[in-house]
């Protein structure tokens, strides 16, 4: 049984963060501090309607069916293993950034003592609010049904092993996905750790009971149990998902660190970001990360024509950072092991399902770093 208790940062930290919360008339909203332009429903939809037909053409049946052999899906794992050794880490990719990391404390009473955490957990088909623009009549059917996922999922929540802890970076579509949060409930009941507000606009009136989820401010750390805590940092990105939720939930990334009687060991978890100088900060603050997930997909759109490519690139630059970027985090962070996420399973813009991984391998080697791609249902061994 968890019983988290709060710690605290150091107090120039807390000063830092509080830059990012306004208040208005609906109560707290929250902005990045880093002067970067938010992006309007107008500018949304404008968007997905002219890069539409690429899209569509781009996930096509035909170019799908070519995609499945570079991009095969694991589909043997065995999703029951625990590490080796006392201080390991298993982590498995389900697709975009969902995880299944298995962390293996001190033995107790001859026992490996196991945490099962997943990451921004989406199981489902629909990775943006596509659907309900379709059911407003504000975009044509031919549009919506062109965004899609393209990969399948290795598993379903009912066949994980018990999960105990869930992490929620934000609340867009292609992070917080309700009916694989129905499925949690049914089936593993797990604590959830989560933004400012995103409990309260989310869980509570999915009947998720207050006890169970607990909402965290940038640099706030909470305990999780003996040797292993969360810390919720901040990201370059925004929240919400249909008209008055704009950026009314705080969006961010995590670290987690936990300790053994031998080793203490940080992972970190990117969520949606564009780049900033928070990352070095982030960097000084914890030194060296063990293992990183960082996102390295639609940071990049239409590359048909020169100027399409940078008008999609300066549309998608302030809410995702692109591969050269996600390995200029990596060096940030001081990680010393990273994993690309946030690629490969759902059509979110016009990039290449392929690109963010073709170019981060090369890029990594460039910069000498440790920096790969999982995939789908793959399980490695920190």
């Amino acid at each position: 049984m968890f019983h988290p208790r709060r710690s605290t940062q150091p107090q120039d930290q807390t000063k830092m963060t509080s830059r990012h919360i306004e208040t208005d008339i609906l109560g707290h909203k929250y902005v990045n501090i880093w002067g970067i332009e938010q992006v309007t429903l107008d500018d949304l939809i404008r968007y997905y309607t002219e890069t539409a037909s690429y899209v569509k053409n781009l996930v096509s049946d035909e170019n799908i069916k070519k995609l499945r052999t570079q991009l095969p899906v694991h589909t043997n794992t065995d999703w029951t293993h625990i590490p080796d050794n006392i201080g390991g880490v298993c982590y498995f990719w389900i697709g975009h950034s969902t995880l299944m990391l298995v962390i293996r404390l001190d033995d107790r009473e001859g026992e490996p003592e196991v945490i099962r955490v997943l990451t921004d957990p989406v199981f489902g088909n629909e990775a943006s609010p596509l659907s309900y623009f379709k059911s407003k009549n504000l975009i044509p059917s031919a549009i919506a049904d062109s965004y899609k996922r393209y990969t399948p999922v290795p598993v379903q929540v009912s066949q994980l092993p018990p999960i105990d802890l869930v992490m929620y970076s934000h609340d867009h579509y292609d992070h917080l996905c309700f009916e694989t949060l129905r499925a949690l409930e049914k089936y593993h009941k797990p604590k959830y750790y989560v933004p400012l507000s995103f409990g309260k606009l989310h869980l509570y009136r999915m009947g998720v009971p207050r006890e169970r989820y607990f909402q965290m401010d940038w640099y706030e750390n909470q305990v999780v149990t003996h040797g292993i805590d969360f810390t919720f940092v901040p990201a370059q990105h925004n929240s919400g998902r249909i008209g008055l939720d704009k950026c009314r939930t705080l969006w961010g990334g995590w670290v987690i660190k936990f300790s053994t009687r031998t080793k203490t060991k940080k992972i970190y978890f990117s969520g949606d970001t564009g780049y900033c100088e928070e990352f070095k900060k982030i960097g000084e603050l914890f030194g060296t990360i063990d293992l990183a997930f960082i996102a390295i997909g639609a940071g990049e759109g239409r590359q048909d024509t020169v100027e399409n490519a940078e008008k999609d690139r300066r549309f998608l630059k302030g809410m995702h950072i692109n591969a050269e970027e996600a390995v200029q985090v990596a060096i940030d962070i001081n990680a010393q092991v990273s994993v690309g996420i946030h690629w490969g399973t759902f059509a979110l813009t016009g990039e290449h399902p392929l690109n963010p991984k073709l170019k981060v391998s090369s890029l990594s080697q460039q910069r000498n770093i440790n920096f790969t791609c999982m995939r789908h249902g793959e399980v490695r061994q920190l």
